[in-house]
């Protein structure tokens, strides 16, 4: 029997369609990695808030609770640190690693928000933030380091040790869905964020950038290490 997904949530696909969909939803790993876009039902439900409304808000996460269950269900909207940007996702997609993670088959923390490649607008900026403003499209690397470890400074962001004596880790950079909660959600949380916001230029779609946080530069991350 496939493991199943089990959406705890009546926010779905069907409910994008205008049809309500049941108070609990099992899907295979097949329907995860097909018919449940992550886009089509994380879209219309992420909108701005004010700030009284996003300290007392919460919302819809794809969250990790143990092998073969992945449950769609409330968490609380991360507070801002003063270097981090809080990215409200209009976009993201499902990657082959969010389904060996669903398998069992690579360890994370269970309670952790799954996903690294989000599409979105800058909800709230930390107060050390500059070079972007609120409101603003941008899209977070899968690949998020701090930027100012003894890796980052070597070139060698994925391996990004800070905290660390020596200020390397193995595949220390990437958080997102990893170490810290990911962007299968209404909004995440952007550490470090002058190192890990890039702006969407205008007249490019949500699409069109989709594949530039985690494929596309892992290509090229690729090709630059040969």
């Amino acid at each position: 029997m496939a493991a199943a997904v089990e959406m705890t949530s009546t926010f779905s696909a069907d409910s994008i369609n205008g049809r309500r969909a049941p108070d609990a939803l099992v899907f295979s790993i097949e329907d995860y990695a097909g018919y449940l876009q992550l886009r089509a039902f994380i879209r219309p439900y992420a909108a701005p808030l004010n700030r009284q409304e996003r300290r007392m808000a919460k919302m819809k996460a794809a969250i990790f609770v143990g092998p073969g269950r992945i449950v769609l269900d409330d968490k609380p909207i991360p507070d801002v640190g003063p270097l981090d940007a809080l990215m409200r996702i209009t976009t993201t997609t499902i990657c082959g690693t969010d389904v060996h993670i669903l398998k069992g088959e690579y360890p994370v923390a269970k309670g952790l928000t799954i996903g690294h490649e989000p599409v979105g607008v800058i909800e709230k900026l930390g107060s050390a933030v500059k070079g972007y403003a609120e409101g603003q499209r941008v899209i977070a690397g899968a690949i998020t380091p701090s930027g100012w470890s003894n890796a980052c400074l070597c070139g060698t962001g994925s391996q990004d040790g800070a905290g660390t004596p020596h200020g390397w880790k193995p595949m220390g950079g990437w958080k997102f869905g990893n170490t810290i909660d990911g962007c299968q959600a209404d909004y995440v949380l952007v550490p470090d964020a002058m190192a890990n916001l890039a702006p969407v230029p205008d007249g490019l779609t949500d699409e069109q950038v989709l594949m530039c946080p985690d494929i596309m530069s892992t290509g090229f991350g690729a090709l630059a290490t040969r």
